[in-house]
């Protein structure tokens, strides 16, 4: 029976505690949208029927959300053979983004897939005949894929986020002896979120040339250039917004993948003193084994007890517990600690590369959407000038990174094109040369002051 599906979506996602189930059997099974349809019957019968047994405003849920109904409106595709339902994407997109949790973050290979047929598309347009129906047909794919891009990164984003503060709530657990997983699981869950995930995810929406292959940003830049080229400078300045808006996320997933650092560290950290204290019990134990059943009497352990001769270093313990340093002989001749605890230890410090900034010049031209230009020229409107400014450039820039929200360099050269006509003509250069910058560009000028012209009255 056909019936209009915002009925049954309304209905679906007035049940969606129910239905939130089946997208955690379909994760935790990893079936790709399937799920068996005895668990759907078994929700049905005792969940809708008895609801519209109860509450009479509520029996038209039996009709909407049948098993009949919902297969004949292509909510679900049944294979009878198998035994399985397979919930529509569409359906299994909604509800994942009305909850989090029960979102699945980006892999690899979803990744790789949207690269790749962002490689395609942008192949097939440069190919096609300029304004031929191919062409046309291409232009729009292109659209809807970086449209279907920009919301799974965009949601991705905040997956990735939602996961990382589960991490810090299960940490905090395994801190208070609350937790269920070990230090050596909850280490594992988070390197592996960091290798499948976040790193992926940082190579996607980066902007600088670090994978082999040709990158996602250096795909759109080329079709953008390739539009511009045909004189199409309309497209190519919405596509630039559609690339910028997704490669934006590049700073949100940086910050998380620094959490994640912090959390590795302090993790390994405290694996590695869980594996040197596992390690020094094992020892003492077995140089105990000797004494037992009579082999020595009045025995005490202290500091200088025999049986540490031979426990030389305990690898993650002199941080743990200062007050048992006495027992650890850190000399490196005499060190019998074996090496892949060594390792363990170097392997829990995040290596740290000292990163260099290199600046740009900035461009001759840039382009600002239309709505940051009339926040500049409304700020450059209400400046209270001075009666001397000794750097426009400077006076500009200073005024910019004050009043204007997230300021980048950019900015300067709308703001300075809004600025000198109010200032007319009264310049002086000052023969030296100046420069300003942020953290990607730079532009160095000529100095010009300004005076403002007294009015002669007589």
């Amino acid at each position: 029976m056909k019936l209009n599906r915002d009925l049954i979506i309304k209905a679906i996602i007035d049940e969606k505690s129910y239905f939130l189930r089946f997208i955690d059997y379909i994760n935790e099974h990893h079936s790709g949208g399937e799920f068996p349809k005895s668990l759907y019957i078994d929700f049905f019968e005792r969940q809708i029927r008895n609801q519209a047994k109860l509450d009479a405003t509520k029996a038209n849920l039996i009709q909407l959300l049948s098993l009949e109904s919902l297969i004949d409106n292509h909510i679900f595709a049944d294979f009878p053979s198998t035994g399985q339902l397979v919930l529509n994407k569409t359906v299994l997109d909604l509800l994942s983004f009305l909850d989090t949790k029960r979102s699945r973050q980006l892999v690899n290979a979803q990744l790789e897939d949207m690269r790749k047929r962002t490689v395609v598309v942008a192949h097939d347009i440069q190919h096609a005949e300029v304004g031929s129906q191919s062409y046309k047909e291409n232009v729009l794919s292109f659209k809807l894929l970086l449209n279907e891009i920009h919301s799974k990164v965009q949601e991705n984003c905040t997956v990735l986020q939602s996961r990382l503060e589960s991490f810090a709530e299960e940490y905090r657990l395994f801190e208070l002896g609350e937790s269920q997983l070990t230090i050596q699981d909850l280490y594992t869950q988070v390197n592996q979120l960091f290798l499948r995930n976040v790193k992926p995810f940082l190579d996607f929406t980066s902007t600088d040339q670090i994978l082999t292959v040709q990158s996602f940003h250096e795909v759109v830049t080329s079709i953008i250039d390739f539009f511009e080229g045909q004189c199409d400078i309309e497209l190519a300045y919405q596509l630039s917004y559609r690339l910028t808006a997704i490669t934006s996320y590049y700073k949100d997933i940086q910050l998380i993948s620094e959490h994640i650092s912090r959390y590795l560290h302090q993790i390994g950290q405290d694996r590695s003193s869980y594996l040197a204290i596992e390690n020094a019990f094992s020892e003492l134990m077995n140089a105990l084994e000797p004494l037992r059943h009579g082999g020595a009497k009045n025995i005490k352990l202290k500091p200088d007890a025999e049986l540490f001769e031979h426990l030389t270093v305990f690898d993650g313990l002199a941080d743990h517990k200062k007050k048992y340093q006495a027992k650890l002989n850190l000399e490196p001749e005499k060190s019998l600690f074996p090496f892949e605890y060594y390792l363990e230890r170097l392997y829990s410090k995040p290596y740290k590369e000292t990163q260099v900034i290199e600046r740009v010049a900035l461009p001759k031209t840039i382009r600002l959407e239309e709505t940051r230009k009339k926040m500049i020229m409304n700020l450059v409107a209400n400046l209270s000038l001075p009666n001397q400014i000794d750097d426009i450039y400077l006076y500009t820039h200073e005024q910019l990174q004050q009043h204007l929200n997230d300021y980048i360099l950019k900015d300067i050269l709308f703001g300075l094109e809004m600025l000198l006509p109010l200032l007319r003509s009264d310049f002086h250069g000052q023969q030296q040369r100046g420069r300003v910058e942020d953290l990607q560009y730079y532009l160095e000028y000529s100095v010009l002051s300004w005076h403002k012209k007294e009015v002669m009255h007589g």
